[in-house]
């Protein structure tokens, strides 16, 4: 049970963390049971005391999966992503009320969770590279610099790619008659 409060959470990284290409072969949902088994097997190892330090946990075990899942699709041509189209890719995880603090009201949540499903369609509609360079640069925070390393470009083509992915964003979201 203790586990299980944390699901929609580690929901909402992985959907973050696997782009539309790699939601062909594996499924978020896959990863945070992998999460989950390796969570349980190895909780002996946990020596945290709090909710906050126990997420931590957990996001860094699942972030671990899903740096295994790019590693073992990408650059293998038996199992070229690309070739690829997910059967799910409308389906949208949301769970990122959890990123409100413990005192949000449920209307607080349902107001991010309704923010994170906006956000989530119109980042759909854009091709991949876009929707990578975005979600690395604003969600995991990265420099430029570590972007084009993880997308083995040049920082400055991660530049140019960043400033068309925002403008589209900005179109795609103007299209859907968000403000």
């Amino acid at each position: 049970m203790l586990l299980g409060g944390c699901l929609d959470y580690l929901l909402f990284v992985a959907n973050r963390e696997l782009d539309a290409n790699l939601r062909a072969k594996v499924s978020p949902s896959d990863v945070v049971q992998e999460t989950f088994a390796e969570a349980h097997r190895d909780f002996a190892g946990f020596v945290g005391n709090s909710e906050k330090e126990l997420l931590a946990w957990l996001r860094r075990i699942l972030l671990n999966n899903a740096f295994s899942a790019r590693r073992k699709y990408r650059g293998t041509a038996s199992r070229n992503i690309n070739r690829e189209i997910s059967l799910n890719d409308s389906d949208v995880v949301v769970g990122g009320a959890w990123l409100l603090s413990d005192t949000a009201t449920p209307s607080k949540h349902a107001v991010l969770t309704e923010q994170l499903l906006a956000v989530e369609q119109v980042l759909a509609k854009l091709p991949a590279d876009y929707q990578l360079v975005l979600r690395l640069r604003y969600w995991e925070r990265l420099r430029l610099t570590e972007i084009a390393r993880q997308m083995e470009r040049t920082p400055d083509a991660i530049q140019k790619l960043w400033f068309r992915a925002i403008e589209r964003f900005k179109r795609e979201l103007k299209e859907d008659g968000e403000p």
